[in-house]
């Protein structure tokens, strides 16, 4: 999986703001002690856990009575891993290419391989064969309905059946017509409808190049005419955090690459 070194930095000269080189289990305390302004302390690191069934493609924690537990696309598998440690294979996710994963009242939706995937306790492991679902990229769960995108379109199931899409029940992105690289969700129960006056424009570079955190988005974005850059981006506003030295590591990679990138491209030291 595509990853950039944003940790590990890149020196270029001796009054750079951080360095090609950082200490291995420690990390820095921000507090006044002795004099100094902080400190390192050494941290503990990571135990292996379980053992999934190759590459992770994907995660989820779900906290939906039913269907609680810890999913996740591992190689073509789709597993639960319980909280005893125990591996239970649930069904094949075909591909190798990162997959999306969210749920709803009712089932865990997995998209991947530009195909959809349900499960849920009851009915089990199924894909989703309704034609009119076309060959999704991404998805999420709002309004009561599971939202979906192929890339040129919105899709959204009925209402009361979470398995059926309408062929007249989608949407565009009639704003700035684009490619649509991916959905999300603004706030908790919002309503599927447009919102006037709050458009952002700027586009994030890839399906997965989002995350969100404490009822934010963050993401790697990019307006038109301009280096990409990491922004939190909220409703009817885009806002960069990136610095000058993220900059010049971005400046590195191709839009191709950039693109691959996800919220799971992480890798400790």
């Amino acid at each position: 999986m595509p990853s950039i070194p944003f940790i590990k930095g890149d020196k270029v000269d001796d009054n750079t703001d951080f360095r090609d080189a950082l200490p291995v289990n420690y990390y820095a305390v921000l507090r006044d002690i002795y004099g100094e302004k902080g400190y390192m302390l050494n941290y503990y690191g990571l135990s292996d856990f379980a053992t999934g069934q190759g590459v992770s493609r994907g995660s989820i924690w779900v906290e939906r009575t039913g269907l609680e537990g810890q999913y996740r696309v591992s190689g073509t598998s789709l597993i639960k891993i319980e909280d005893n440690q125990d591996v239970t294979v649930l069904g094949t996710i075909s591909g190798t290419d990162q997959a999306s994963l969210t749920y709803s009242l009712n089932n865990l939706a997995i998209v991947a391989d530009s195909k959809l995937y349900y499960y849920n306790p009851t009915d089990g492991f199924r894909q989703i064969t309704d034609v009119h679902v076309g060959s999704p990229i991404d998805i999420v769960w709002a309004d009561f309905r599971f939202v979906l995108t192929d890339g040129e379109f919105l899709f959204q199931s009925a209402e009361l059946d979470e398995e059926e899409y309408e062929p007249l029940d989608f949407s565009g992105s009639d704003f700035q017509p684009d490619k649509i690289w991916g959905v999300n969700i603004g706030q908790d129960n919002f309503t599927y409808t447009r919102i006037q006056l709050k458009a952002v424009k700027a586009g994030i570079a890839g399906t997965h190049c989002k995350a969100e955190f404490k009822d934010k988005w963050f993401a790697l974005t990019r307006r038109s005419n301009t280096q990409y850059q990491f922004s939190v981006i909220q409703s009817g506003s885009s806002e960069s955090i990136t610095s000058r030295e993220i900059e010049k590591v971005l400046t590195k990679y191709t839009m191709n690459y950039l693109k691959q990138l996800s919220r799971y491209s992480l890798k400790t030291l």
